[in-house]
């Protein structure tokens, strides 16, 4: 998938719309998948997809409304994700970050996604998705104002922690 984007952003131009509309197909492919399986579990198995069998799974799950929702919210999550990581990086670097400090940020955050993705399922189960959801939201915005206020590059890292908990979790 990341190669095909790279593809449609230097061929194409307007890489934000590309990017949009990537992600948007890969959602609604997923979604007409997971319709799929979860209504014909064992169907599947050996089947091979035909373009038809995809159109026909893909309008069974948009006609329904969680899972137009879900790949909504997944997709401007995506989307919000994307252009976080890209600013952020710039925003280091007008702060005068150097790239030993950038990349020390990349790897907090993939170091604590591989922690917290073994909590994600316990924590779920224990407090609710709802409420895991809502505090991950809310750690956003407090990672967000983190960034936006920061003088100091290396202050980075606890947001990117914290960024990375946030990922798992979701």
């Amino acid at each position: 998938a990341a190669l095909l984007a790279g593809l449609v952003l230097s061929v194409r131009g307007a890489p934000f719309v590309a990017l949009c509309a990537l992600r948007a197909a890969t959602m609604l492919a997923l979604a007409a998948l997971v319709s799929r399986h979860s209504m014909e579990p064992e169907a599947h198995r050996y089947h091979l997809w035909t373009l038809g069998d995809l159109a026909r799974s893909l309008a069974k799950a948009l006609g329904q409304l969680h899972t137009v929702l879900f790949a909504t919210v997944a997709l401007l999550n995506g989307v919000c994700h994307g252009l976080v990581d890209t600013f952020l990086f710039l925003r280091l670097a007008s702060l005068g970050a150097d790239a030993w400090v950038m990349g020390l940020a990349a790897a907090t955050r993939v170091a604590t996604e591989v922690l917290a993705f073994r909590a994600s399922g316990p924590l779920q189960r224990a407090v609710g998705v709802w409420s895991v959801i809502a505090a991950v939201k809310v750690a956003y915005i407090g990672r967000m104002l983190l960034y936006s206020y920061m003088e100091d590059p290396e202050l980075v890292l606890p947001g990117e922690a914290v960024g990375g908990v946030c990922v798992a979790l979701l």
